[in-house]
């Protein structure tokens, strides 16, 4: 009531100044007001200023660590090419190195498969809930990039490519994974297939998997289980009885 009042004596005392002071008296009313506002965009602003820090902070720890693996391949190609090489093509030696090598580069990184394919998706947030199904326990600042491969087909779902910050990252998840068992797509998003699979494996170079599906067209009574592949290589057991061949 005593407010009420107050505005009523303030509207009269308004009222009864002349109009070049009522003016003055509702810019400066309005001025406060802006002001008012503007210090809570500028608060806000604060806010949001230091989170970007924050996440531009992590970004540089990321890069770094890219760059580091980038750096390390240039030396390595660096190394190879200054050694000398007998004939234009490679020696079978050097071949293996760089197929090894190669594999080196691809120790820290996942294929995801089978999961779904969506117009506005969040990949790593989706990985983190697979890995969280899985048991395997992960923060998100180990995963250093997780990304659709190539074109989108028609009929299927492009695979995941997933850089962690580390080998044993990798192995870690794959013993989860392992651990689980075998995952539906169901099992991930409610809506999702329960005929789909999810599978997660190792990344390897796409020259060896070539190679082992080869071995298994040209020789269909070797079973699948008996030929895998190796950081220089693909190994092929003929028996249980016999020691496995590097091809």
């Amino acid at each position: 009531m005593s407010h009420q009042l107050h505005r009523f004596k303030s509207q009269q005392a308004i009222c009864g100044c002349s109009r070049p002071e009522q003016a003055c008296i509702f810019n400066s009313v309005r001025s406060r007001h802006t002001l008012f506002r503007l210090s809570g965009v500028k608060n806000s602003l604060e806010g949001f200023t230091s989170r970007i820090g924050v996440l531009e902070n992590s970004m540089e720890e990321h890069g770094r660590l890219i760059g580091g693996i980038e750096t390390k391949q240039k030396e390595m190609t660096a190394v190879l090419a200054s050694q000398p090489i007998a004939s234009a093509s490679l020696t079978k030696d050097t071949n293996e190195r760089i197929v090894r090598l190669q594999s080196q580069l691809l120790s820290a990184q996942l294929v995801l498969t089978g999961v779904l394919e969506e117009a506005r998706e969040g990949t790593k947030a989706l990985l983190c809930t697979i890995l969280n199904r899985l048991g395997a326990t992960v923060s998100e600042t180990e995963i250093m990039r997780v990304n659709r491969m190539g074109r989108r087909p028609v009929r299927s779902f492009r695979s995941i490519a997933i850089v962690c910050s580390n080998p044993g990252l990798v192995d870690s998840i794959l013993t989860a994974k392992r651990r689980f068992g075998l995952l539906k797509a169901l099992q991930i998003v409610s809506t999702w297939s329960p005929e789909v699979v999810v599978n997660l494996n190792r990344r390897m170079l796409s020259s060896l998997q070539k190679l082992r599906r080869l071995i298994l067209e040209k020789c269909p009574t070797i079973p699948p289980r008996s030929v895998w592949i190796v950081d220089d290589g693909v190994l092929v057991r003929k028996s249980a009885a016999e020691k496995p061949l590097r091809v």
